[in-house]
């Protein structure tokens, strides 16, 4: 056991090394969720693939539907609008045209008749072509530009793979400091709850914090970013950490808080409950897609990385051992252990009913497993009141939400001119 000036100390040294990978961390780490276009499929998808040689062989740019809704190109006032937002699109940095039915005559092309225009005469397509550029400039940009246009008569729908993905990306670094900071707060809950110490409460978040801290500096060394699946990696090496601090307070419970004493007979429970988790993370590494990929290796690091805080950080937090038991002056609520405790406190009868109710509510739930969808569509990924769904459906009701690209080739070989 430790002498209580020398556990003060290592408390104290524990916390400093957490505060600094903290601050490592928000110095040298990336926390914004990297999100590609091709990031539902795997690498080596067959339709990824042609994708790709068709780019490769005909290159074109990146495009991005509107869909305008309450402006009649038939009528003058309706064309003088379309006009304006056409005008207004072309002028955002990164748009290098903008096809509509005031540039392109859509009544005499069958081509633009079929993306422009639609079966509603109030509602037609406008189509932006762009330079390449990282959406996270372009995108606010346009944004801007329709907030500016859309009135209670012209309803303006966006979509296209620039689009979408700066949308996910924002949702995603949403969720990632909501859920974070919720999870936080809840697991310094049940914490309390659990383990009935302000000062092991402590002991739980810097473990946490130190451990999630390292991993995501070590996974920005090797490489890695914060994806799809990795972005509730705080959460997930936090939890990983909180497993082995509740196997290390009931050793140190049974022990009377002698810290050698809880690492010698918890160690090996808590390495086996640990070596399943990482060889689960591990086979993630055999996955095709690269987000699972990428949430295998960061969460195998977290892995290990959680056990060897939990184990040479949180004993330094236990309460100071005494003879004949454990030291409770810190305790929020009674010790279940302590032999004074009434029986009653430990176990009550009236607890088994409760159990009976959700162990056959439990059945009751995996009846439904087969109901289970195990190939969801693509729009159920995504909020039904949400923007990226709502826009989604309103422009894939007109035809799809990006336009068939063609390639044409003269029989002769000659060159295509496309300068008109």
């Amino acid at each position: 056991m430790f002498p209580p000036a020398r556990q003060g100390r290592a408390r104290l040294l524990w916390t400093l090394a957490a505060a600094a990978a903290t601050a490592a961390v928000v110095r040298w780490v990336d926390l914004t969720p990297r999100v590609e276009q091709d990031f539902f499929f795997a690498e080596n998808d067959p339709q990824i693939a042609d994708s790709r040689e068709l780019a490769r062989r005909f290159p074109a740019p990146e495009q991005i539907l509107v869909r305008a809704a309450g402006a009649d190109p038939a009528t003058e006032s309706g064309r003088r609008r379309l006009r304006a937002l056409t005008d207004a699109l072309a002028g955002v940095p990164g748009i290098e045209r903008v096809y509509s039915v005031v540039t392109e005559d859509a009544q005499r092309s069958p081509l633009w008749r079929r993306l422009l225009l639609t079966e509603d005469s109030a509602v037609t397509n406008l189509v932006a072509t762009t330079d390449g550029r990282d959406g996270r400039a372009l995108v606010p940009a346009l944004e801007a530009v329709l907030a500016d246009h859309r009135d209670g008569d012209l309803d303006l729908a966006v979509s296209g793979v620039p689009v979408i993905v700066e949308q996910i990306r924002r949702n995603l670094t949403r969720d990632l400091a909501v859920f974070t900071l919720a999870a936080l707060v809840l697991f310094g809950l049940v914490t309390a709850v659990v383990q009935r110490s302000a000062r092991l409460v402590a002991g739980t978040y810097v473990t946490g914090l130190l451990a999630a801290s390292i991993t995501l500096l070590l996974v920005r060394l090797t490489g890695g970013a914060i994806g799809l699946l990795t972005a509730n990696l705080i959460t997930i090496v936090f939890v990983l950490a909180l497993s082995h601090t509740v196997f290390l307070t009931a050793g140190g419970r049974r022990h009377a808080w002698d810290a050698h004493a809880a690492v010698r007979t918890t160690v090996e429970g808590s390495f086996w409950a640990m070596l399943t988790t990482l060889l689960g993370f591990l086979s993630l590494l055999l996955a095709d897609a690269r987000p699972l990929r990428e949430l295998g290796w960061a969460g195998a690091v977290g892995t290990l990385v959680a056990f060897a805080c939990a184990y040479g950080a949180f004993p330094a937090f236990f309460p100071a051992s005494r003879e004949g038991g454990a030291h409770v002056e810190d305790e929020l609520v009674p010790d279940v252990t302590d032999p004074a405790t009434p029986p009653a406190r430990v176990a009550r009868p009236g607890r088994r009913p409760l159990l009976a109710a959700l162990a056959l509510a439990l059945v009751g739930l995996a009846a439904g497993l087969p109901r289970l969808a195990t190939d969801p569509g693509l729009l159920t990924y995504f909020d039904a009141d949400g923007p990226i769904r709502s826009a989604l459906e309103r422009i894939d009701a007109d035809g799809g939400s990006a336009p068939l690209l063609v390639s044409v080739r003269p029989a002769d070989g000659s060159p295509v001119d496309t300068r008109d």
